[in-house]
Parts: C-alpha cells; sequence; structure tokens
C-alpha cells in the first residue's frame, strides 16, 4: 500500500507559537472556562461610516461587487490609493504602481514570491513578526537575521554597517517593518532612506512591512520616502481601519514589479475581493479627510493607551516595561529571578500573552501584549501577573 506524501516545506513547518496558543485559549473557551486573549492583533475600531456603505443600496445595485476585478485591482481604487501613498514618496506614482491584495500578509507572500529563487537569502531585522521567517522559507527563500540590538541599541549608523556588510556578501532583499513588531521601536525615516539606497546600490530589493506605519508616536518630523526603483511597500486597511476580518492591503512598488507581481497573484489568489475594493473606494472618496481623519483619531488612541498600559504594567516588580515608540504592542521583559511560562499563565491564569520566543530566541524572557484591549482588560491582565510571579517567590 503506498503512502501519500506532502510537500517538505509544509510538514517541516509547525504552527505558530501565536497561532497554537490561541487554539489552545479558544479549547478553554469552549470547555466554559473564562479566557482573555492578549496575544493577537485585532483591533476593536471600525469606520461607522464604512459598516453603513456594506449594506447600503447604491452599493448592492452595482453589479460588478460579483464579478472578477482586475488582476490587481479597480484602476478607480488604485488611483486614490496612489493619492494616498503620494504624500510618503520622494517620486510620483499612480494606479500602475499599486496592486491590491488579499491583505497585508497576501501582500507580502506575493512580493516574495515574484522575487526569490531557491535559496536566496533575505536579511531581515531581530526580532521580527513570527510569520515572516516562515513566509520566507515558503517561497523558498533563506531568513537571515541582522546582529543589530533593536532593544539596546539607537547607533543607527552601526546598523547601515551592518546591513551594508549582509547585502555585499550575498542577500537577495532585505525586508523592515517599522514601527518594529514586537518592540515598537521607530526606525527614522533618513535612516529608511539609507538602507534603500544602499540596497540599490547593490541590486537588492527593499520591502517595507508598513501595515502598522501610520501608528508612530514620536516626535520625528515628516519626511518622504526615496521610493527607488528597488522599493516594494506592503501595506494593509487590517489596523488602521481595523479591517482584520475583510482582508483587503496593497503593494506598492514600480511598474515593473507589479507587472510580474499580477502573475503571482493571478496563479494564486487570482483576484481581489470585487465587494471590499468598491467599499474601500466609497470610503476613501466619501468626503474630504473622512480616512486620514479616522486614522489620526485611531493612532491617537493608540498613543495614550501605550503610555497609559506600559505605566499600569510597569508597577509589577518582576517586570521591565517600555512604553513602545510605535505599533500596537507592549513587550515587556521579565526580569532576572523570575520565570514566564505562557502556557502556564494560560492554563492557571485564564491570560493568554504572546511568548517573546515566537519572535526570536534572544527574547525568550518577553512577551507581547495587544494594546486594543480596553483599560479593565489591562487591570486584569496586570492582578494576573502580580499573582503568578508572586508564586514565585
Amino acid at each position: 500500500m503506498s503512502t501519500l506524501s506532502y510537500s517538505y516545506r509544509v510538514v517541516n513547518q509547525e504552527l505558530s507559537q501565536i497561532a497554537f496558543l490561541n487554539e489552545m485559549a479558544s479549547e478553554m473557551e469552549r470547555k466554559g472556562e473564562k479566557v482573555k486573549k492578549y496575544s493577537g492583533g485585532d483591533p476593536s475600531h471600525f469606520p461607522s461610516e464604512l459598516k453603513e456603505m456594506l449594506s447600503s443600496t447604491e452599493l448592492l445595485a452595482d453589479k460588478s461587487i460579483m464579478n472578477y476585478s482586475p488582476i490587481a485591482g479597480f484602476e478607480e481604487l488604485r488611483t486614490s490609493l496612489a493619492e494616498i501613498t503620494n504624500t510618503r514618496y520622494c517620486e510620483e506614482i499612480n494606479y500602475n504602481n499599486i496592486l491590491v491584495s488579499s491583505g497585508g500578509c497576501s501582500g507580502l507572500f506575493l512580493s516574495l514570491k515574484t522575487i526569490l529563487n531557491s535559496n536566496d537569502k533575505v536579511l531581515i531585522q531581530d526580532p521580527s513578526w513570527e510569520y515572516l521567517p516562515k513566509i520566507i522559507r515558503n517561497c523558498q527563500g533563506i531568513p537571515v537575521n541582522l546582529e543589530y540590538s533593536f532593544s539596546e541599541c539607537d547607533d543607527w549608523n552601526q546598523l547601515l554597517t551592518e546591513v551594508r556588510y549582509h547585502i555585499q556578501n550575498g542577500i537577495k532583499a532585505l525586508v523592515i517593518n517599522s514601527p518594529l513588531n514586537p518592540l515598537g521601536k521607530v526606525i527614522p525615516t533618513h535612516i529608511i532612506n539609507e538602507m534603500i539606497k544602499i540596497c540599490n546600490e547593490f541590486n537588492v530589493w527593499f520591502i517595507s512591512d508598513d501595515v502598522t506605519v501610520d501608528f508612530n508616536y514620536t516626535s520625528e518630523s515628516e519626511q518622504e520616502i526615496t521610493n527607488l526603483p528597488n522599493y516594494i511597500s506592503v501595506q494593509s486597511f487590517s489596523k488602521n481601519l481595523g479591517l482584520t476580518g475583510l482582508r483587503c492591503g496593497y503593494v506598492t512598488g514600480s511598474k515593473d514589479f507589479i507587472d510580474q507581481l499580477k502573475k503571482s497573484q493571478l496563479y494564486t489568489f487570482m483576484y481581489p475581493n470585487s465587494l471590499m475594493q468598491k467599499v474601500l473606494y466609497r470610503f476613501l472618496n466619501h468626503r474630504d479627510h473622512l480616512y486620514e481623519d479616522f486614522v489620526q483619531s485611531a493612532v491617537e488612541k493608540y498613543r495614550k493607551r501605550a503610555n497609559n498600559y506600559a505605566q499600569i504594567l510597569s508597577i509589577i516588580p518582576a517586570l521591565e516595561v517600555k512604553s513602545p515608540e510605535g505599533g500596537l504592542f507592549l513587550f515587556p521583559r521579565v526580569r532576572e529571578g523570575y520565570i514566564m511560562d505562557v502556557m502556564e499563565l494560560l492554563a492557571k491564569s485564564g491570560v493568554a500573552v504572546a511568548p517573546g520566543s515566537a519572535f526570536s530566541p534572544k527574547y525568550s524572557d518577553c512577551f507581547r501584549v495587544f494594546l486594543g484591549v480596553e483599560e479593565e482588560d489591562i487591570l486584569l491582565l496586570q492582578g494576573k501577573l502580580e499573582s503568578y510571579f508572586l508564586k514565585q517567590l
């Protein structure tokens, strides 16, 4: 009897630590146990105007919502997205530089699939979003971690020196996320521009994972991105509009890159969601500054939470907690003499936090907390953590 086999790339990959933790939490809930999740990144804010548009007579009368869209998305939406992103770029772009994707994750996958050959090396920050190295491997690439300590060092020239060293030694692409997930560190725009230029000098791709780019809490002055031909930006509406379940994002790059990216989209996800594209186009053009005002309001809300929640958790003697410079998470460090076992914490205290080891083995003494929860939930977490660490004394 023959044995059916599977792709070795899939077999050799386990579920992410965070996904496994959330499955355990959901199993506990099914058994009737009370569980509070702080491990994910599912915002609760959502534009009421967009919700109304989803059921509007005008939208439902548009027959195109039931049909395939163009491979790269509807031209009118791509034009609106180009107008939004042009405020950040040195070189002007248009709809030919935009491809609409099914969320930021698929945009990142499609971009890597388009540029990587087997065993191409991709330079990434450490710690990094847990899925990133797995996506790189699924695209047959090899992730290479930067040694630069984003949590302890502000010597940006040292970062640039290391980036140049790696690029001179056979890197195909550099993927950077700012604000960093999970650290909340913001890389200054002029440093990002220098990295883009270094990559361009050696014909290396620069991919900017920009799904939380709006959530910048620093006083850094606005500066334009040097969008050279090697520059790729992956963006999403999941965080800034709270649309995680509706799966809509977009990729920005040179026309030549987008033309190649369309083939990757066609033979995987095929076409982006027509309904969501039409809704987003209406929302982005509903009235002047509606989109910008909503995002600004959401960012200000998270800025206040970041500082407030960091202060609340800082009360716990076992923890070292820094206010993030941006992003949607806190990343507390457990002080020497204490131990954090996230599975034990979930089982005994009914709270789920993301383990630091999911982002890098170097950060096994840290854990990630989502800022999207209410203050009463953070106070609950504070009490649970205090009890958990007190038992270790």
